[in-house]
Protein backbone atom coordinates (compact mmCIF):
# COMPACT_ATOMS: atom_id res chain seq x y z
CA UNK A 1 0.00 0.00 0.00
CA UNK A 2 2.87 2.41 0.80
CA UNK A 3 4.30 1.72 -2.63
CA UNK A 4 1.00 2.60 -4.29
CA UNK A 5 0.77 5.86 -2.33
CA UNK A 6 4.34 6.82 -3.25
CA UNK A 7 3.65 6.16 -6.91
CA UNK A 8 0.44 8.20 -6.62
CA UNK A 9 2.11 11.26 -5.14
CA UNK A 10 5.11 10.97 -7.48
CA UNK A 11 4.21 9.52 -10.85
CA UNK A 12 0.73 10.94 -11.45
CA UNK A 13 1.57 14.64 -10.84
CA UNK A 14 4.78 14.15 -12.81
CA UNK A 15 2.82 12.98 -15.85
CA UNK A 16 0.39 15.91 -15.53
CA UNK A 17 3.13 18.56 -15.35
CA UNK A 18 5.15 16.81 -18.06
CA UNK A 19 2.11 16.82 -20.37
CA UNK A 20 1.41 20.51 -19.73
CA UNK A 21 5.08 21.39 -20.23
CA UNK A 22 5.22 19.52 -23.54
CA UNK A 23 1.98 21.19 -24.61
CA UNK A 24 3.41 24.65 -23.88
CA UNK A 25 6.57 23.82 -25.84
CA UNK A 26 4.67 22.60 -28.91
CA UNK A 27 2.06 25.36 -28.65
CA UNK A 28 4.63 28.15 -28.40
CA UNK A 29 7.64 26.87 -30.35
CA UNK A 30 6.38 28.48 -33.56
CA UNK A 31 6.70 31.88 -31.89
CA UNK A 32 10.25 31.27 -30.60
CA UNK A 33 11.78 32.64 -33.78
CA UNK A 34 13.48 35.61 -32.15
CA UNK A 35 10.86 38.12 -33.24
CA UNK A 36 10.35 39.14 -29.63
CA UNK A 37 13.23 38.13 -27.39
CA UNK A 38 11.56 39.04 -24.10
CA UNK A 39 8.26 37.26 -24.75
CA UNK A 40 10.04 34.21 -26.18
CA UNK A 41 12.31 34.13 -23.13
CA UNK A 42 9.48 34.08 -20.61
CA UNK A 43 7.67 31.39 -22.61
CA UNK A 44 10.75 29.18 -22.55
CA UNK A 45 11.34 29.88 -18.86
CA UNK A 46 7.76 28.90 -18.06
CA UNK A 47 8.02 25.66 -20.07
CA UNK A 48 11.32 24.79 -18.36
CA UNK A 49 9.76 25.44 -14.94
CA UNK A 50 6.93 22.99 -15.68
CA UNK A 51 9.37 20.30 -16.79
CA UNK A 52 11.60 20.81 -13.73
CA UNK A 53 8.56 20.51 -11.45
CA UNK A 54 7.71 17.24 -13.21
CA UNK A 55 11.22 16.00 -12.40
CA UNK A 56 10.75 17.02 -8.76
CA UNK A 57 7.71 14.76 -8.52
CA UNK A 58 9.45 11.95 -10.40
CA UNK A 59 12.36 11.97 -7.94
CA UNK A 60 10.01 10.39 -5.38
CA UNK A 61 10.16 7.16 -7.38
CA UNK A 62 13.96 7.13 -7.17
CA UNK A 63 13.80 7.09 -3.37
CA UNK A 64 11.56 4.05 -3.53
CA UNK A 65 13.88 2.37 -6.02
CA UNK A 66 16.85 2.78 -3.67
CA UNK A 67 14.99 1.62 -0.58
CA UNK A 68 11.70 -0.27 -0.92
CA UNK A 69 11.02 0.35 2.77
CA UNK A 70 11.14 4.15 2.34
CA UNK A 71 8.46 5.85 4.44
CA UNK A 72 5.75 7.75 2.59
CA UNK A 73 6.12 10.76 4.88
CA UNK A 74 9.84 11.06 4.09
CA UNK A 75 9.20 10.95 0.34
CA UNK A 76 6.47 13.57 0.62
CA UNK A 77 8.69 15.86 2.70
CA UNK A 78 11.49 15.84 0.14
CA UNK A 79 9.12 16.39 -2.79
CA UNK A 80 7.41 19.31 -1.04
CA UNK A 81 10.78 20.94 -0.31
CA UNK A 82 11.82 20.66 -3.95
CA UNK A 83 8.53 22.03 -5.24
CA UNK A 84 8.73 24.86 -2.75
CA UNK A 85 12.21 26.03 -3.67
CA UNK A 86 11.86 25.52 -7.46
CA UNK A 87 8.49 27.31 -7.62
CA UNK A 88 9.79 30.26 -5.60
CA UNK A 89 12.38 30.96 -8.30
CA UNK A 90 9.79 32.36 -10.75
CA UNK A 91 9.98 35.97 -9.43
CA UNK A 92 13.68 36.04 -10.40
CA UNK A 93 12.78 35.12 -13.95
CA UNK A 94 10.08 37.78 -14.05
CA UNK A 95 12.37 40.50 -12.71
CA UNK A 96 15.04 39.66 -15.24
CA UNK A 97 12.72 39.48 -18.24
CA UNK A 98 10.26 42.28 -17.63
CA UNK A 99 11.57 44.66 -15.00
CA UNK A 100 15.17 44.98 -16.12
CA UNK A 101 14.68 44.00 -19.77
CA UNK A 102 16.69 40.74 -19.89
CA UNK A 103 19.78 42.15 -18.20
CA UNK A 104 22.00 41.28 -16.44
CA UNK A 105 21.25 37.56 -16.47
CA UNK A 106 23.88 36.45 -13.95
CA UNK A 107 22.29 38.39 -11.07
CA UNK A 108 19.09 36.38 -11.40
CA UNK A 109 20.40 32.91 -12.20
CA UNK A 110 22.74 32.71 -9.22
CA UNK A 111 19.73 31.51 -7.12
CA UNK A 112 19.08 28.85 -9.79
CA UNK A 113 22.60 27.52 -9.28
CA UNK A 114 22.13 27.25 -5.52
CA UNK A 115 18.72 25.59 -5.95
CA UNK A 116 20.20 23.00 -8.30
CA UNK A 117 23.18 22.45 -6.00
CA UNK A 118 20.94 21.99 -2.96
CA UNK A 119 18.68 19.45 -4.68
CA UNK A 120 21.51 17.42 -6.24
CA UNK A 121 23.57 17.41 -3.02
CA UNK A 122 20.73 16.22 -0.78
CA UNK A 123 19.62 13.61 -3.34
CA UNK A 124 23.19 12.32 -3.55
CA UNK A 125 23.22 12.00 0.24
CA UNK A 126 20.03 9.91 0.17
CA UNK A 127 21.15 7.70 -2.72
CA UNK A 128 24.56 7.09 -1.13
CA UNK A 129 22.99 5.89 2.09
CA UNK A 130 23.84 8.87 4.32
CA UNK A 131 21.56 9.34 7.32
CA UNK A 132 18.13 10.34 6.00
CA UNK A 133 17.40 12.92 8.71
CA UNK A 134 20.56 14.84 7.87
CA UNK A 135 19.71 15.19 4.17
CA UNK A 136 16.14 16.28 4.98
CA UNK A 137 17.40 18.89 7.45
CA UNK A 138 19.81 20.35 4.88
CA UNK A 139 17.14 20.36 2.17
CA UNK A 140 14.57 21.98 4.47
CA UNK A 141 16.82 24.72 5.84
CA UNK A 142 18.38 25.43 2.45
CA UNK A 143 14.98 25.66 0.74
CA UNK A 144 13.61 28.06 3.34
CA UNK A 145 16.72 30.26 3.18
CA UNK A 146 16.73 30.47 -0.65
CA UNK A 147 12.97 31.07 -0.89
CA UNK A 148 13.04 33.84 1.72
CA UNK A 149 16.02 35.44 -0.04
CA UNK A 150 14.10 35.43 -3.35
CA UNK A 151 11.01 36.86 -1.64
CA UNK A 152 13.04 39.71 -0.13
CA UNK A 153 14.78 40.31 -3.45
CA UNK A 154 11.45 40.54 -5.33
CA UNK A 155 9.96 42.81 -2.68
CA UNK A 156 13.00 45.11 -2.74
CA UNK A 157 12.83 45.25 -6.54
CA UNK A 158 9.15 46.13 -6.39
CA UNK A 159 9.65 49.11 -4.07
CA UNK A 160 12.77 50.39 -5.86
CA UNK A 161 11.54 49.94 -9.44
CA UNK A 162 7.84 50.70 -9.05
CA UNK A 163 8.13 54.46 -9.52
CA UNK A 164 10.57 54.08 -12.42
CA UNK A 165 8.27 51.66 -14.24
CA UNK A 166 5.28 53.92 -13.67
CA UNK A 167 7.24 56.87 -15.02
CA UNK A 168 7.99 54.92 -18.20
CA UNK A 169 4.31 54.05 -18.64
CA UNK A 170 4.83 50.39 -17.72
CA UNK A 171 2.49 50.26 -14.74
CA UNK A 172 1.17 46.87 -15.85
CA UNK A 173 4.59 45.43 -15.09
CA UNK A 174 4.47 46.60 -11.50
CA UNK A 175 1.20 44.68 -11.21
CA UNK A 176 2.87 41.60 -12.64
CA UNK A 177 5.73 41.91 -10.17
CA UNK A 178 3.27 42.26 -7.30
CA UNK A 179 1.58 39.06 -8.51
CA UNK A 180 4.94 37.31 -8.29
CA UNK A 181 5.46 38.53 -4.72
CA UNK A 182 2.01 37.31 -3.70
CA UNK A 183 2.69 33.92 -5.26
CA UNK A 184 5.95 33.67 -3.30
CA UNK A 185 3.98 34.49 -0.14
CA UNK A 186 1.52 31.72 -1.01
CA UNK A 187 4.39 29.21 -1.31
CA UNK A 188 5.66 30.25 2.12
CA UNK A 189 2.19 29.87 3.64
CA UNK A 190 1.77 26.49 1.96
CA UNK A 191 5.01 25.23 3.47
CA UNK A 192 4.05 26.53 6.91
CA UNK A 193 0.64 24.84 6.65
CA UNK A 194 2.26 21.57 5.57
CA UNK A 195 4.70 21.61 8.51
CA UNK A 196 1.83 21.38 11.03
CA UNK A 197 0.88 17.86 9.85
CA UNK A 198 -2.78 18.54 10.55
CA UNK A 199 -4.19 15.61 8.61
CA UNK A 200 -2.94 13.19 5.98
CA UNK A 201 -5.65 14.36 3.55
CA UNK A 202 -4.43 17.95 3.84
CA UNK A 203 -0.85 16.78 3.31
CA UNK A 204 -1.93 15.01 0.13
CA UNK A 205 -3.83 18.10 -1.03
CA UNK A 206 -0.81 20.33 -0.53
CA UNK A 207 1.51 17.95 -2.34
CA UNK A 208 -0.71 17.00 -5.27
CA UNK A 209 -3.09 19.96 -5.60
CA UNK A 210 -1.77 22.88 -3.58
CA UNK A 211 1.17 23.77 -5.78
CA UNK A 212 -0.88 23.11 -8.92
CA UNK A 213 -3.54 25.56 -7.71
CA UNK A 214 -0.94 28.29 -7.11
CA UNK A 215 0.75 27.63 -10.44
CA UNK A 216 -2.61 27.75 -12.21
CA UNK A 217 -3.67 31.01 -10.55
CA UNK A 218 -0.29 32.57 -11.31
CA UNK A 219 -0.46 31.48 -14.94
CA UNK A 220 -3.97 32.88 -15.41
CA UNK A 221 -3.00 36.18 -13.78
CA UNK A 222 0.06 36.56 -15.99
CA UNK A 223 -1.85 35.52 -19.09
CA UNK A 224 -4.38 38.29 -18.51
CA UNK A 225 -1.59 40.76 -17.87
CA UNK A 226 0.41 40.43 -21.04
CA UNK A 227 3.14 41.15 -22.07
CA UNK A 228 4.56 39.93 -18.74
CA UNK A 229 3.78 36.28 -19.24
CA UNK A 230 4.27 36.12 -22.94
CA UNK A 231 2.01 33.05 -23.16
CA UNK A 232 -0.41 34.30 -25.76
CA UNK A 233 -4.03 33.27 -26.18
CA UNK A 234 -4.51 34.99 -29.50
CA UNK A 235 -6.19 32.92 -32.14
CA UNK A 236 -4.81 31.91 -35.54
CA UNK A 237 -5.45 35.36 -36.96
CA UNK A 238 -2.58 36.67 -34.87
CA UNK A 239 -0.08 34.49 -36.68
CA UNK A 240 -0.94 35.26 -40.27
CA UNK A 241 2.10 36.53 -42.13
CA UNK A 242 2.54 38.66 -45.20
CA UNK A 243 4.46 36.94 -48.02
CA UNK A 244 8.22 36.90 -47.49
CA UNK A 245 8.70 38.58 -50.85
CA UNK A 246 6.92 41.74 -49.66
CA UNK A 247 8.89 44.82 -50.73
CA UNK A 248 9.73 47.14 -47.87
CA UNK A 249 7.78 50.37 -48.03
CA UNK A 250 4.66 48.94 -49.63
CA UNK A 251 2.77 48.38 -46.38
CA UNK A 252 2.77 51.96 -45.14
CA UNK A 253 2.20 53.47 -48.58
CA UNK A 254 -0.72 51.19 -49.44
CA UNK A 255 -2.17 51.54 -45.95
CA UNK A 256 -2.05 55.32 -46.13
CA UNK A 257 -3.74 55.23 -49.54
CA UNK A 258 -6.43 52.99 -48.07
CA UNK A 259 -6.93 55.49 -45.27
CA UNK A 260 -7.39 58.32 -47.73
CA UNK A 261 -9.90 56.29 -49.70
CA UNK A 262 -11.80 54.93 -46.72
CA UNK A 263 -12.21 57.23 -43.75
CA UNK A 264 -13.82 54.44 -41.72
CA UNK A 265 -10.33 53.04 -40.92
CA UNK A 266 -9.68 55.70 -38.32
CA UNK A 267 -7.80 53.43 -35.93
CA UNK A 268 -5.50 52.26 -38.70
CA UNK A 269 -4.85 55.85 -39.67
CA UNK A 270 -4.06 56.86 -36.10
CA UNK A 271 -1.80 53.86 -35.68
CA UNK A 272 0.23 54.57 -38.81
CA UNK A 273 0.48 58.27 -38.03
CA UNK A 274 1.65 57.43 -34.52
CA UNK A 275 4.33 55.08 -35.82
CA UNK A 276 5.42 57.45 -38.58
CA UNK A 277 5.62 60.59 -36.44
CA UNK A 278 6.62 59.44 -32.94
CA UNK A 279 8.50 56.21 -33.76
CA UNK A 280 7.55 54.26 -30.62
CA UNK A 281 8.98 51.10 -32.20
CA UNK A 282 12.49 52.35 -31.33
CA UNK A 283 11.77 51.25 -27.74
CA UNK A 284 12.94 47.67 -27.23
CA UNK A 285 10.09 46.83 -24.85
CA UNK A 286 7.17 48.39 -26.72
CA UNK A 287 3.93 46.55 -25.92
CA UNK A 288 0.53 46.45 -27.53
CA UNK A 289 -0.97 47.68 -24.27
CA UNK A 290 1.10 50.86 -24.44
CA UNK A 291 0.14 51.52 -28.07
CA UNK A 292 -3.54 50.84 -27.34
CA UNK A 293 -3.50 53.29 -24.43
CA UNK A 294 -1.78 55.90 -26.58
CA UNK A 295 -4.46 55.52 -29.28
CA UNK A 296 -7.32 55.48 -26.74
CA UNK A 297 -8.52 52.00 -27.65
CA UNK A 298 -8.22 48.46 -26.29
CA UNK A 299 -5.82 45.66 -27.17
CA UNK A 300 -8.47 43.42 -28.72
CA UNK A 301 -9.68 46.03 -31.20
CA UNK A 302 -6.13 47.12 -32.01
CA UNK A 303 -5.03 43.52 -32.58
CA UNK A 304 -8.01 42.84 -34.83
CA UNK A 305 -7.32 45.97 -36.88
CA UNK A 306 -3.67 45.00 -37.40
CA UNK A 307 -4.51 41.39 -38.24
CA UNK A 308 -7.36 42.08 -40.65
CA UNK A 309 -6.33 45.35 -42.27
CA UNK A 310 -2.57 44.78 -42.46
CA UNK A 311 -2.39 40.98 -42.53
CA UNK A 312 0.16 41.01 -39.72
CA UNK A 313 0.38 40.60 -35.98
CA UNK A 314 1.56 43.38 -33.68
CA UNK A 315 5.15 42.17 -33.41
CA UNK A 316 5.50 41.84 -37.17
CA UNK A 317 4.18 45.37 -37.66
CA UNK A 318 6.65 46.76 -35.12
CA UNK A 319 9.54 44.89 -36.72
CA UNK A 320 8.47 46.12 -40.17
CA UNK A 321 8.91 49.73 -39.07
CA UNK A 322 12.17 48.86 -37.32
CA UNK A 323 13.57 47.36 -40.51
CA UNK A 324 12.47 50.40 -42.47
CA UNK A 325 14.24 52.64 -39.95
CA UNK A 326 17.39 50.48 -40.18
CA UNK A 327 17.39 50.88 -43.95
CA UNK A 328 17.02 54.65 -43.63
CA UNK A 329 19.85 54.91 -41.10
CA UNK A 330 22.23 52.74 -43.09
CA UNK A 331 21.51 54.60 -46.32
CA UNK A 332 22.58 57.80 -44.56
CA UNK A 333 25.64 56.27 -42.87
CA UNK A 334 27.13 53.14 -44.46
CA UNK A 335 29.97 53.01 -41.91
CA UNK A 336 27.70 52.11 -38.98
CA UNK A 337 28.23 48.66 -37.44
CA UNK A 338 25.53 46.00 -37.46
CA UNK A 339 25.31 45.95 -33.66
CA UNK A 340 24.86 49.72 -33.47
CA UNK A 341 22.29 49.60 -36.26
CA UNK A 342 20.38 46.85 -34.47
CA UNK A 343 20.29 48.74 -31.17
CA UNK A 344 19.32 52.05 -32.74
CA UNK A 345 16.27 50.46 -34.36
CA UNK A 346 14.91 48.81 -31.21
CA UNK A 347 15.80 45.14 -31.75
CA UNK A 348 16.61 43.09 -28.67
CA UNK A 349 19.08 40.69 -30.26
CA UNK A 350 20.67 39.52 -33.51
CA UNK A 351 18.13 36.74 -34.00
CA UNK A 352 15.15 39.09 -34.09
CA UNK A 353 17.11 41.55 -36.25
CA UNK A 354 17.92 38.88 -38.85
CA UNK A 355 14.46 37.30 -38.74
CA UNK A 356 12.70 40.64 -39.31
CA UNK A 357 15.02 41.57 -42.19
CA UNK A 358 14.45 38.24 -43.93
CA UNK A 359 10.71 38.55 -43.53
CA UNK A 360 10.54 42.05 -44.97
CA UNK A 361 13.33 42.08 -47.57
CA UNK A 362 14.09 38.44 -48.34
CA UNK A 363 17.73 38.74 -47.25
CA UNK A 364 19.81 39.12 -44.09
CA UNK A 365 20.87 42.54 -42.73
CA UNK A 366 24.48 41.92 -43.80
CA UNK A 367 23.47 41.02 -47.35
CA UNK A 368 21.16 43.99 -47.73
CA UNK A 369 23.71 46.45 -46.30
CA UNK A 370 26.45 45.08 -48.54
CA UNK A 371 24.27 45.43 -51.63
CA UNK A 372 23.18 48.91 -50.61
CA UNK A 373 26.76 49.98 -49.97
CA UNK A 374 27.83 48.72 -53.39
CA UNK A 375 24.89 50.49 -55.00
CA UNK A 376 25.70 53.80 -53.31
CA UNK A 377 29.37 53.51 -54.29
CA UNK A 378 28.40 52.82 -57.88
CA UNK A 379 26.11 55.84 -57.93
CA UNK A 380 28.90 57.96 -56.46
CA UNK A 381 31.35 56.85 -59.18
CA UNK A 382 28.81 57.57 -61.89
CA UNK A 383 28.25 61.04 -60.51
CA UNK A 384 32.00 61.69 -60.43
CA UNK A 385 32.36 60.66 -64.08
CA UNK A 386 29.64 63.07 -65.08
Amino acid sequence: METIFILTVSLLPCLVYLSVGIYVVFRMRGKWDGSDGTASGIQKDFAILLLVIALCYLSGCSYMAVDVDTALSGVMDRIVMKLYVVSSFMPCVYVRRYVLNDRPWINFYIPAFFILLLILFTDAMVLSGVQENMSEAILFRGSVFIALFIFCFATYTYFTQCSALAGEGRTERTGGLLTQILSASAYNFLLLFYSFRLHVVLDYFILISGFAVIHGVLFVALKRNRPECGITSDGPDCCRRAPNSMVIGSLADSALRDVEEDTSLSLKERLLNYFENEKPYLSKDLSMQEVAMRLFTNKSYLSKTINVEMNKNFRELVNYFRVREAMRIFSANTDISMSDLRDMCGFNNNASFTSAFKLNTGCTPGEWCRDMKNKLQEERRNNERQ
